[in-house]
């Protein structure tokens, strides 16, 4: 059951997903009210996607972790991009933006929530300790990249490329505010030696190297 907190997030970050979308819609030539279902799909799969991942991580339910967003996003997107009778490339585009929205919105509710937290730095009063603000370095990074993924999509030559690079950079920013991160315990428990989100971005960073990749041997090859 999604809290009264991110319900009232969620619902505010629909209506400016599909704003951001239609305009990027505009810019790629495809209907700009498709932004609308753009926006649902990003916020119910984003969602279901993130507590399948925790549990997998975890072995129950009870949580979400963002990671699940990222990687079932491509997958997910296959359909939604059929559906709506657009191409796959633009979709993914649209999925970039509207994703880092998600994840920046989905770390303000861990803010307003108190989890997450980052270590603590030094006790200011007893039993009253100052921590490092993780939870919102992980919110303005991903905020940033969704300001990245709209001015990048006005070029041309970048469209069909921002979602693998959202996710190298994504992975790349998770990995150093990773490190500080108040959950190093259970890595420990489970003989890891980084925190264990260090492990998915690891992973979401050789995926998106991969993708990038991908794409140029398939231009090059086009080219021939």
């Amino acid at each position: 059951m999604i809290n009264p907190n991110l319900e009232t997030i969620l619902i505010a970050g629909v209506l400016i997903m599909c704003f951001l979308v239609a305009l990027q819609m505009k810019r790629y030539n495809d209907a700009p009210w498709k932004s609308v279902f753009v926006a649902i799909s990003i916020v119910i799969t984003g969602l279901l996607s993130c507590d399948i991942w925790f549990a997998l991580e975890n072995g129950y339910w009870g949580g979400k972790s963002f990671y699940g967003a990222l990687f079932f996003a491509p997958l997910t997107f296959v359909v939604v991009a059929k559906l709506l009778r657009i191409p796959y490339s633009h979709a993914m585009d649209y999925c970039a933006t509207a994703g880092c929205l998600v994840l920046g919105l989905l770390k303000a509710d861990c803010m307003l929530n108190g989890c997450c937290k980052g270590i603590i730095l030094w006790e200011a009063y007893p039993g009253e300790y100052v921590r490092f603000p993780s939870q919102a370095l992980e919110m303005l990074c991903a905020l940033a990249l969704m300001f990245v993924s709209i001015w990048t999509s006005r070029k041309e030559s970048c469209r069909g490329r921002i979602y693998p690079n959202i996710m190298v950079a994504y992975g790349a920013s998770r990995f150093v505010l990773n490190l500080f991160r108040d959950d190093w315990d259970r890595a420990h428990d489970m003989g890891i030696i980084m925190p264990i989100g260090n492990i998915w971005s690891i992973g979401a960073i050789g995926i998106g190297i991969i993708w990038i990749f991908l794409l140029k041997w398939i231009d090059s090859r086009n080219r021939i």
